[in-house]
């Protein structure tokens, strides 16, 4: 049920949030930082399924004072005849994106979680 209010709000123009850095034991496993991390896929899918965008972001520090800077970025869905592959492309591009993030600022991330358990 929620699943499909979800879906429904998505069509509608509605916008949702979702953290996708964290490890999920279920996730599909994708490249980081050259180990598979089993990565949340819920994004790729719902974007595929509505047609919807998928906009990745991060809050940048400025310097010490509390000044921040946030970034978006919109990743381009794919979708070819082959929901299962776009969906996997789409995973993979976003866990590129984290770690080209952390890659340019290593200072400003933190996990919490084991990302490659």
């Amino acid at each position: 049920k929620t699943a499909r209010a979800i879906m429904d709000y998505v069509r509608q123009g509605g916008r949702l949030g979702v953290v996708c850095d964290l490890y999920d034991r279920t996730g599909l496993p994708v490249p980081f930082f050259g180990k598979d991390a089993p990565t949340v896929t819920i994004p790729a899918m719902i974007a595929r399924r509505t047609g919807g965008r998928i906009w990745m972001s991060r809050c940048v520090r400025q310097g010490t004072e509390s000044r921040f800077v946030i970034e978006l970025k919109e990743l381009k869905v794919p979708r070819t005849a082959n929901q299962s592959e776009d969906v996997k492309w789409v995973t993979a591009a976003m866990t590129r994106q984290f770690e080209d993030w952390v890659r340019e600022t290593p200072e400003q991330w933190m996990w919490s979680n084991r990302r490659w358990s």
